[in-house]
């Protein structure tokens, strides 16, 4: 297999990154178990794969499946070949670490006594790969604002779409259709299509419910382009709707914009989240807003940083985080919004944004069918 230029021209610096930080928390090396871990620092996919890093090292176990793509990643990586003889901890025995940071919360319990039975002492290892993710680098912006496109273009497909009667799984499916046919590699996460009450659940799960005159519309959908991830939601209605509704999404709009206006890089992610939250307490919805004003995203649809009330991590330059506040009244109706955005401390006034680069160009005001 080929191993393209980004793999050759930025792994490297990922890795060095890595080891500094090793070097830092007074760690001799790291066993890298997360696929996505895996995936940022070299570019390899297998279903048996395991990065081992020290300081001034870096190897890649992995089978006689793909041991000869292991190999074309050297020199960076030193390919070696493992099986039911010469396993993991085979390797472990003979490079034999003052100390090994493992990623507890990505490991099973039974493969971490595995390892822990080299007699090598466990240190944690979690958090350090992704605090490096967090941080975009250019390539890695480009291909979220590529998928983050095919979202966009797969909402305005979706306005000339939509018909009375339609139900919330027929709508999933034609989603799915629509990414897999301009060229997404699969969705981001399931996507949830919900109309009228069902928008109550800010996580529902698409059904058999049909779309009818009055009903919200919620659209939380992203797909997968060149390995990273998209994430956008809309809330539109079939009309008619009543003033009260209109309202309603009145004020889930001003908080989301309000987030937009005044995220930037250097506030805590607490902080991202109270300028939305403040508004819908205001307005008398707080106890209605349950979840966090939004996520990081990039080869993960879910990464760093957090945007919630206990969000204490500094955003920072070039992080892509979600901005999508919510109000869900149970058995009536719920409204979210969100926007994909990256975090820039150049001045970029564009909507009246200037901390951050918004990747989604869909409307915001609500559309009525």
């Amino acid at each position: 297999m080929a191993v393209s230029a980004e793999l050759t021209n930025l792994r490297p610096t990922r890795v060095e990154k890595l080891q500094a930080l090793l070097k830092e928390k007074g760690i001799f090396a790291i066993l890298i178990s997360s696929k996505p871990n895996q995936i940022y620092l070299s570019g390899f996919r297998s279903t048996n794969c395991h990065l081992v890093i020290t300081g001034d090292r870096a190897w890649l176990l992995t089978d006689f499946r793909y041991f000869e793509w292991a190999q074309a990643l050297e020199p960076l990586w030193t390919a070696v070949q493992i099986d039911r003889q010469y396993t993991l901890n085979s390797f472990l025995q003979e490079l034999r670490p003052e100390n090994l940071a493992v990623e507890e919360s990505i490991v099973s319990h039974s493969f971490y006594k595995q390892v822990g039975e080299t007699g090598i002492p466990l240190v944690a290892g979690d958090g350090l790969v992704e605090k490096l993710r967090a941080v975009k680098e250019p390539e890695e912006l480009e291909k979220i604002q590529k998928a983050e496109a095919l979202g966009d273009d797969c909402y305005t497909h979706l306005l000339g779409w939509f018909r009375p009667g339609v139900t919330e799984r027929e709508t999933a499916l034609e989603i799915q259709k629509f990414f897999l046919e301009n060229g997404a590699e699969g969705l981001s996460f399931d996507t949830i299509c919900l109309f009228g009450a069902n928008t109550s659940l800010p996580h529902g799960e698409p059904g058999n419910a049909v779309l009818k005159p009055g009903d919200f519309i919620t659209l939380d959908f992203g797909c997968v382009v060149d390995g990273y991830c998209s994430d956008m939601t809309r809330t539109l209605a079939l009309g008619p709707i009543t003033q009260e509704q209109k309202d309603f999404y009145r004020i889930v709009l001003e908080a989301q914009m309000e987030a937009c206006k005044k995220i930037r890089p250097g506030i805590t992610g607490k902080e991202a989240d109270a300028f939305a939250r403040e508004i819908i307490s205001q307005a008398g919805y707080g106890e209605f807003f349950g979840h966090g004003l939004g996520h990081g995203v990039g080869l993960e649809i879910h990464e760093a940083p957090t945007l919630n009330p206990s969000g204490a991590e500094i955003l920072a330059e070039n992080m892509v985080v979600t901005i999508e506040p919510g109000i869900y009244l149970p058995g009536k109706y719920g409204i979210r919004i969100e926007d994909l955005a990256i975090l820039t401390e150049s001045v970029i006034m564009k909507n009246g944004y200037c901390g951050i680069i918004n990747t989604v160009q869909s409307s915001k005001e609500l559309i009525i069918l």
